[in-house]
């Protein structure tokens, strides 16, 4: 009986396991990836304006968009975005290291239930 009871909690904690790697891993890696790709992108979106605002100064003496280089890097909040980008794959470790021990307790309930039967018979 008691071995049934364990190879039934083994059962459950794999199971949420899996429910967590497909469901949440899965959709947590996906937000940061999509965080890097979003940091990149507003990079280049400064990088192109400095160098359109300095193309302009340079072939027509006034620059089509009012900043300048200086305000346009001033503004840019590197710091803010590399701690949400932090925060973000903190959690996506943390998710995947919690799923890892649920998939190796319920595989240990498993085979220690199992263990047990044999041991019986």
């Amino acid at each position: 009986m008691k071995s049934k009871k364990m190879e039934l909690w083994g059962l459950i904690l794999i199971l949420l396991s899996s429910f967590t790697q497909l469901f949440i891993l899965n959709k947590s890696q996906d937000l940061t990836n999509n965080a890097v790709v979003w940091k990149i992108e507003n990079k280049m979106d400064v990088i192109f304006s400095v160098l359109t605002s300095n193309h302009d100064i340079l072939n027509f003496g006034v620059p089509e968009n009012p900043k300048t280089a200086g305000e346009l890097f001033t503004n840019y909040k590197y710091a803010e975005m590399n701690k949400s980008m932090e925060t973000t794959q903190n959690q996506t470790k943390f998710i995947g290291l919690f799923v890892s021990v649920l998939f190796v307790l319920g595989s240990f309930l498993l085979v220690l239930a199992k263990y047990i039967e044999l041991k019986k018979i």
